[in-house]
């Protein structure tokens, strides 16, 4: 089969499925004539015709060890700059995702982009767009890329093409948000001069704004902060009707202003806020705020789960606000930097061929340590601890938060080595104020700083999966099955999507634990000591029961509640509603059907008096000698007739008996 004809057949798929768009390259260079990877004259004529495609099979030659794939790359190279409008767009999508093609052609891809950016600026600024935008693709993991962009950028002016400056300011936000160069905040003020690019500039400067008060060093300057920032996304909305985007940050932070002043006739109503919140989610603006730039710079689907978790958070907050007694909003902020950078994240391949999530680097120190601080109050009040040493424990914690004098290196190596995890999260060095004491309590209260670094150790697994893609598209496939759910709207949907997402961050943890480094804890997700006998149910219950506790659920979470359905539930949260988490054990056959049909309506029958979807955890403990299934199978949704009506209920699979790669059999294969 001739090029020509072996590229034509069949389009390129979806580049974000890198496993699909390898194999669809793979395939492709299996049919095509090699003799034809030779002929300049035929390779020219395919490249020009069929770029996308001829990209996919050029990376799967460099890949394969072709004779010819360096030719075939640097063809391609040399032909990107020069494509216009669609076909420059979906060649560049699968150039992109070619770590091959990048590593030995990015930086001359970059200079040749750059140049015809600046060729088509004044008079093709659709083109131009198209060219900078690639390059700032490229620049977030190719450092000329990187530069070029931000050199283009920063030399806008009015004279450019108005259709290049309508495009600009979330263009230049991105840059801004990845690479931290809020010099370019003076092209913005540029924009907020032209009529087509005004609102989106003033909307891109609220998010600066946000970033730099979330960055701040007192609770004082981060309120200030946000008071500006609001202020900015307010006039985005009064601007533009249907702004969406800007009335969730709005809203938002109407609530957290409130947590810091005293109430006035002009300060907005909190609850009116946070209904505007949870409406202007729902219409879900926020997730295509960047729907011009592609699927790349779209916010996953764990930006609605965090923008949800922080709903949640706030409209339980609001009748507290009038207490003396309420603290200040450590976790609440955590939450609100957990939704923003969530929103401002983009997908890249990896050097390595993976795809990964990059999210602005925000350096928000001070709320992360007060995030962690009040996490271990909870932590401390909800009797976690030997009751004979809470009252050690908290006046250890306010010591630490109270602070002191800077110390030298010996308090902060003590630290950092008696409890990494606990001296990480709070970021202990020489200037740390509560070193140390935390150092004198290294040797005076050994077991409350132990379990200071066990919660600070387990919070920051959690938070480590919030950029997980696996995880992200483990929730659209429970969103998506959700699809028919009459109940699942409003705040059931707000709510069950945070549950749902703490346990797809847990059951992605402990697909990677290792038994070496965890031990005790997660020792049921392995095979027995030799005549030990299975382990319970109960192991894995205990585990998701303490993850969730090191999430913002843990005041909302109970284990083993009794009167729910008349049973007891394993797992149940309970905030508006009441959402239960079932927890079963499997010991012979753990396919879908047959979990369907053992477990599928005990789990239903807890929703009878809440909302109707139930989750449902199975330990499986089958036979895994010859591999253990994946996360992506290990997922699903199910319609259950329970009481004569449908309800639904999402079961994920934990696998257990686990052996370990080297003792992994080679499965039968079968033929295709």
């Amino acid at each position: 089969m001739s090029l020509v004809e072996a590229l034509s057949e069949l389009a390129v798929p979806d580049t974000a499925d890198v496993a699909e768009l390898n194999a669809f390259g793979d395939e492709l260079y299996a049919r095509v004539d090699k003799a034809d990877l030779g002929d300049s004259s035929a390779v020219a004529e395919a490249v020009l015709m069929l770029a996308p495609e001829f990209a996919s099979l050029a990376e799967a030659a460099a890949r394969a060890g072709d004779t010819h794939a360096d030719d075939l790359l640097a063809v391609l190279a040399d032909a990107i700059p020069r494509l216009q409008n669609v076909m420059f767009l979906d060649a560049a999508d699968v150039a992109l995702c070619s770590p091959l093609f990048l590593a030995s052609h990015g930086k001359a891809l970059a200079g040749a982009l750059a140049e015809r950016a600046e060729a088509t600026r004044e008079v093709q600024g659709l083109q131009a767009y198209a060219y900078l935008e690639v390059l700032t693709r490229l620049g977030l993991t190719e450092a000329t890329g990187k530069f070029r962009a931000m050199a283009f950028m920063a030399s806008v002016t009015l004279d450019d093409s108005p259709d290049l400056l309508e495009r600009l300011p979330h263009l230049v936000g991105l840059a801004m948000d990845q690479w931290r160069e809020d010099t370019l905040g003076s092209v913005l003020t540029i924009l907020l001069e032209h009529p087509d690019a005004q609102v989106d500039a003033l909307f891109e400067l609220g998010q600066q704004m946000l970033r730099s008060a979330l960055e701040a060093d007192s609770v004082e300057a981060v309120m200030q902060g946000l008071v500006e920032a609001r202020s900015r996304f307010a006039k985005v909305e009064a601007a533009e009707e249907a702004r969406d985007d800007a009335t969730i940050y709005r809203a938002a932070l109407d609530v957290l202003v409130a947590f810091s002043a005293a109430p006035t006739s002009s300060q907005p109503d909190p609850a009116q806020a946070v209904t505007a919140l949870s409406e202007a989610l729902g219409r879900r603006a926020a997730f295509s705020t960047r729907a011009a730039m592609g699927g790349w710079a779209s916010p996953r689907r764990l930006a609605e789960a965090e923008w949800f978790a922080l709903a949640n958070t706030l409209r339980l907050a609001v009748p507290e606000l009038g207490k003396a007694a309420w603290r200040e909003p450590a976790e609440t902020l955590s939450q609100v930097l957990a939704a923003y950078q969530a929103s401002r994240s983009v997908t890249v391949i990896s050097a390595d061929g993976l795809r990964v999530v990059l999210e602005p680097p925000v350096r928000a120190a001070f709320i992360r340590q007060e995030g962690l601080l009040e996490h271990l109050r909870t932590a401390i009040a909800a009797s976690d601890l030997p009751e004979s040493q809470v009252e050690d424990a908290q006046a250890l914690l306010e010591a630490v938060d109270a602070g002191g004098e800077s110390v030298g290196g010996d308090a902060v190596g003590k630290v950092w080595s008696s409890a990494p995890a606990l001296a990480a999260a709070l970021g202990v060095d020489a200037d740390f104020e509560g070193a140390e004491t935390l150092a004198r309590a290294v040797d005076e209260l050994p077991d409350v700083v132990a379990f200071f670094n066990d919660q600070a150790e387990g919070r920051a697994r959690a938070l480590a999966r919030s950029t997980d893609p696996v995880v992200d598209g483990l929730l659209e496939k429970v969103v998506n099955g959700l699809a028919s759910c009459e109940d699942f709207e409003n705040t059931v949907r707000e709510e069950f999507i945070e549950v749902v997402t703490a346990v797809l961050r847990f059951t992605a943890d402990r697909v990677d634990a290792g038994r070496e480094s965890w031990k005790k804890d997660i020792a049921y997700l392995f095979p027995p000591e030799e005549g030990d006998s299975p382990f319970g149910e109960e192991f894995l219950q205990k585990d998701v029961y303490k993850w969730l506790g090191n999430s913002p659920l843990r005041p909302y979470t109970r284990l083993e509640e009794r009167d729910v359905a008349a049973g007891r539930a394993d797992v149940s949260v309970t905030r508006s509603h009441r959402l239960v988490i079932e927890v079963k054990r499997e010991l012979s056959d753990a396919s879908r059907p047959a979990l369907h049909a053992a477990y599928g309506g005990q789990a239903a029958a807890y929703s009878a008096g809440g909302p109707r979807i139930s989750l449902e955890m199975v330990l499986d403990l089958t036979d895994h000698s010859d591999g253990v299934p994946s996360l992506a199978n290990s997922v699903w949704v199910d319609e259950v007739i329970a009481g004569g009506e449908i309800r639904h209920v999402v079961t994920v699979v934990v696998r257990g008996n686990r052996p370990t790669p080297r003792e992994t059999r080679t499965g039968t294969t079968r033929d295709r």
